[in-house]
């Protein structure tokens, strides 16, 4: 193999040592910190709030818009951080993906109650088009300001139909399996 091609051997090495980078950086910047404070709090408020507003009769299909989410969610976002156009400096567990409250809990979180809430798509599209534009406009600039989001090589108006597309095929999706559901449901 090529002095210049990194082995399998040379990668992992490179791992091993930024996780104890990661780690120490952790206990030394994030742990406890207001930021970590910050994370912590809205990621046991957006999950109670969830438990509380979540349509139990509609349970299953709501559930899986929101899973649905959180999976698309963090997809881009590995994608987006693994090749530099954003980063995120805190996180609230270690060797966790940082992005894992913004993925897992507060987009899916308010996606999943738009989904609940406006069921028809010209009045889905108009709140999801609002959703797109405070997280794009407000959400993530602000968590820039905290220090909590960086970006490196991408715009807050680059996310704004990103949002509203994502959000709108993960309705498109549930709407097919839940009405593929009732096809094939007895009667």
């Amino acid at each position: 193999m090529s002095k210049s091609t990194p082995s399998y051997e040379d990668l992992y090495q490179k791992q091993v040592e930024l996780k104890e980078v990661d780690i120490a950086h952790w206990k030394h910047d994030d742990v406890f910190s207001v930021n970590w404070w910050i994370l912590l709090l809205v990621m046991l408020t957006a999950w109670t709030i969830c438990w509380k507003i979540v349509d139990r009769k509609r349970l299953v299909p709501v559930l899986l818009y929101g899973a649905f989410a959180a999976l698309s969610s963090s997809f881009l976002d590995v994608l987006g951080t693994s090749v530099a156009l954003w980063g995120y400096p805190d996180r609230l567990v270690p060797l966790i993906p940082p992005f894992f409250i913004f993925d897992f809990v507060t987009l899916p979180v308010v996606l999943l109650w738009v989904y609940q809430k406006y069921g028809d798509w010209k009045r889905f599209l108009i709140a999801a088009t609002i959703v797109s534009a405070s997280f794009a406009f407000g959400f993530e600039p602000f968590l820039e300001w905290r220090g909590m989001y960086r970006l490196h090589h991408w715009e807050y108006y680059y996310s704004f139909p990103i949002y509203i597309v994502f959000a709108s095929v993960i309705k498109k999706v549930v709407d097919l399996v839940v009405a593929t559901q009732k096809k094939h449901a007895p009667h």
